[in-house]
Order: C-alpha cells, then structure tokens, then sequence
C-alpha cells in the first residue's frame, strides 16, 4: 500500500503581503504628516557688522521681483531696470565701495532677478556677493557686531 504525503508547510505569502502594504501605507501617511507640520523656517543671516569690515547690503531676489532689506521696499521685476530706488541704491553703493558692497539672497524661483540685479550691478563695478535661500520663510538679518 502507498503511503500519502502530507504537505504540512504552512505557507505566510498572503499575510506578508498584507503586512508590506500596512507598513507601506503607514509609511506614507507619516511622511504626508510630517509635511504638513513643518512651518515655515525663519531664516537668518548674520550681518558682520566690525570695525574693520564691511558692511552688507542685503537684497534679496524673488519670483516677483527684488525686495531691500531691512527696509522692506519691494521692486517688481518688471521695473528693475528702470526703479529709482534700485538705481539709487547701486549708486550708493558704487559711491562707498571702500565701507560697503552688495549681497543677493537668492530664492529658487528669483533666477531671472537675480540675473537681471547682477548684471546692472556689474555694469556698474561692483562687488557682488551672493547666497541661495529657502523658498519660503521670511529672512531675518542679525547684527553679528562683537562686543569689544
């Protein structure tokens, strides 16, 4: 007489599948939460302001045109090339070389301000600096003076 075999693996295929999709949708209602708990960054530039320093002018380059800090005037990028305010500034600038010098905060979507600020900038002999920034959050510029 034949004996019968007797398959008595238990097989888990199914329930790892459903254990790698559990997993994986908790993984991406995670990363859908913390997205949207972020808030916007603060971001900070420090200012060196010494005695034997120059100081920075900072302006910072947007999608939508340039924006003067600290004062907070707004120029659209439409208007660069012919903004009193912009002009004036470059010709303060290029007035006091010597004591200060331009710095353009730069945002991912203010290329072509950037572009536009640099080169009317460098028209004029200046020295330019340059530093890329987030895409969103209101910038912050620190006195860094050092006590003496």
């Amino acid at each position: 007489m034949r004996r019968r075999r007797r398959d008595s693996a238990v097989t888990l295929f199914s329930f790892l599948d459903i254990l790698a999709a559990a997993v994986g949708t908790l993984v991406l209602v995670i990363a859908a939460m913390l997205a949207l708990s972020i808030p916007e960054i603060e971001q900070r530039i420090e200012s060196n302001q010494g005695t034997n320093q120059r100081i920075p002018v900072f302006v910072e380059c947007r999608d939508e045109g340039l924006l003067l800090h600290p004062e907070g005037l707004a120029i659209a990028r439409a208007e660069i090339e012919s903004s009193s305010n912009w002009a004036s500034l470059l010709e303060m600038l290029a007035g006091s070389t010597d004591q200060r010098y331009l710095v353009l905060l730069v945002r991912p979507g203010g290329l072509s301000s950037f572009q536009l600020a640099e080169s009317m900038a460098r028209t004029r002999d200046l020295e330019v600096g340059y530093d890329p920034i987030y895409a969103a959050g209101p910038v912050v510029i620190e006195s860094g003076e050092q006590d003496s």
